[in-house]
């Protein structure tokens, strides 16, 4: 992992970006929305957008020239945050969350904020295993879609 590096994404990038993520997403989130769910969602090209409306705040982790891990952060707020699928629990997921940590703290930000799906077990073991609270869940009527929301103090 010596030749690991975070940088702000090339737009020539996008398309390979993009891709992961759809991976990632049918690989993890299918085991708790389901395949018609997910796929439904690729489908309808939301999963891409992010990247074009999101492009002035997307991240990459690479390690060499490999495209490993991606993130979105503005603000203070982290929207997005993926490794491949085949290099998960290598810790990789933290190095991507302590860059969008320090880039909040950065930009003078006392508190970082996110948010996941309840059901996403993964994620929400992930946050609290680095720090992050939670400071509000969707109620149970929310169904499959519910969210928890998480904050950290910067700093």
């Amino acid at each position: 992992m010596k030749n690991l590096k975070t940088r702000h994404a090339d737009v020539s990038e996008r398309s390979a970006i993009q891709a992961m993520a759809r991976d990632v997403i049918r690989g993890r989130d299918t085991a708790f929305f389901g395949p018609e769910m997910v796929d439904a969602f690729i489908d309808s090209g939301h999963s891409d957008e992010e990247f074009v409306t999101h492009k002035d705040n997307l991240y990459v982790l690479v390690d060499g020239n490999d495209i490993i891990g991606f993130s979105i952060c503005f603000e203070n707020f982290i929207h997005l945050l993926m490794v491949k699928i085949n290099r998960q629990n290598e810790g990789l997921g933290s190095i991507l969350l302590e860059g969008c940590e320090t880039m909040i703290s950065g930009r003078g930000h006392q508190s970082a904020r996110l948010e996941t799906f309840v059901s996403n077990t993964q994620a929400v073991a992930f946050y609290l295993k680095n720090g992050w609270t939670e400071t509000a869940r969707d109620g149970e009527d929310a169904g499959t879609l519910a969210r928890i929301w998480f904050e950290k103090e910067m700093t």
